[in-house]
């Protein structure tokens, strides 16, 4: 907790605040502090919006079995990579998978179709009101960056939710 708190001092963050011309005296530090999830069944990272296709909505998400790491994956497990497009006839959420991860067996998927489901909901949820906190409801392009897990008991949580940057 010190180490983080004082990163507000290190050289990279005044040479930052510096370089944008942001007042030092003014810059202040946070730390969130969340709940530690043993044994999770997955964790992930999804963005609000499908970035191969502006044009379908939908959201893009990396997911990885128990707590292999997705943002920086040992060498040789890759995650569940997939799209929640709203391509269906109806405009439908469908389910695409774009590439599966080696850490299940041949043809299984990270997470269910109902897990899915609820995640979706819950992206739906993320995107509507922030887009109203940031004032982008205008902004086809603005998004959210989530990170989740799947606890041991298969329930989702979501441990932060920041605005995307392309």
């Amino acid at each position: 907790m010190r180490q983080v708190w004082a990163s507000l001092w290190n050289l990279r963050a005044f040479d930052e605040r510096d370089f944008h011309r942001i007042d030092h005296l003014s810059a202040a530090m946070g730390v969130l502090v969340h709940a530690n999830f043993d044994d999770e069944l997955a964790n992930g990272v999804a963005v609000t919006k499908n970035p191969y296709d502006p044009q379908w909505p939908g959201f893009y998400v990396n997911v990885q079995v128990g707590e292999s790491l997705v943002t920086n994956p040992d060498p040789n497990a890759t995650p569940d990579e997939l799209l929640i497009s709203a391509i269906g006839p109806r405009d439908e959420y469908e389910t695409q998978y774009i590439r599966r991860s080696t850490l299940t067996a041949a043809g299984a998927t990270v997470l269910t179709a109902q897990q899915i489901e609820r995640l979706t909901g819950v992206l739906e949820t993320i995107q509507e009101r922030f887009k109203i906190i940031y004032g982008a409801q205008a902004d086809p392009a603005f998004a959210m960056d989530v990170e989740f897990k799947i606890d041991a008991a298969g329930d989702l949580a979501v441990k932060q939710a920041r605005p995307w940057v392309d």
